[in-house]
């Protein structure tokens, strides 16, 4: 019961966050009409993950009342593969790198990544609960709930591929409106981009790893399967 009252309440509350930061915070320099200015904010890996963390708990709610719905408690409900796969190859690993890059670059140089000229424009509780809460939430989630990986080599692929996705946008931003999406790109040489991406697909390949390392040892060590 308790597992589906947290999934029920971050659902919701990620639900109003994307409501207030898509629809009722507004930026100086976006965009003047709201579809364009939705366009506008889904440039941060921060919104993606934002949307992504809303849907995985809408069907982690879902799936813990799936043999209520299936009918079937013995047979393992579609639902649950989904939420698997969104959590050990999306959710996690994302949801651990980005509060790791952001307050890093932040400690560095800030307008790297978020110009003093934010604080007047974004609360400060939401600055957290982007780049830090994140990481709190899919902790408890990987300690209250069991989830199967994937192997080893098609859990790399997937985050490989979630990755690609976000830096080919990324790109096509950069192509169409001559503009980095980050300062700090803007910042770095050539050379030192193609660095930055690959020790960013490091970070991230790693905390897939890392994620699956502990899953094991905490299930594991409390008697759950893996498979």
């Amino acid at each position: 019961m308790l597992t589906k009252l947290i999934h029920l309440a971050l659902a919701v509350a990620w639900t109003a966050v994307i409501f207030y930061d898509l629809f009722i915070m507004k930026y100086p320099r976006g965009p003047p009409t709201r579809l364009a200015n939705l366009a506008w904010r889904f440039r941060f890996l921060t919104v993606w993950n934002m949307v992504l963390h809303c849907i995985y708990f809408y069907v982690s709610f879902a799936g813990d009342i799936c043999p209520v719905v299936c009918g079937d408690k013995k047979k393992k409900c579609w639902l649950l593969s989904v939420r698997d796969n969104l959590f050990t190859a999306v959710v996690y690993p994302t949801s651990l790198f980005i509060p790791v890059a952001f307050w890093s670059l932040f400690m560095i140089n800030r307008e790297l990544i978020y110009p003093k000229e934010l604080d007047a424009i974004v609360p400060l509780w939401l600055n957290h609960f982007l780049h830090s809460f994140i990481g709190v939430f899919v902790l408890l989630e990987a300690m209250i709930v069991h989830h199967e990986y994937p192997s080893l080599v098609k859990g790399f692929l997937q985050v490989a591929i979630f990755d690609m996705s976000y830096l080919m946008w990324t790109f096509w931003l950069r192509y169409y409106t001559n503009e980095w999406v980050y300062p700090v790109f803007q910042a770095l040489s050539p050379i030192g981009l193609i660095l930055f991406i690959v020790v960013s697909l490091t970070v991230s390949f790693f905390f897939y790893w890392l994620g699956r390392a502990l899953h094991i040892l905490r299930w594991t060590s409390s008697g759950t399967k893996q498979d």
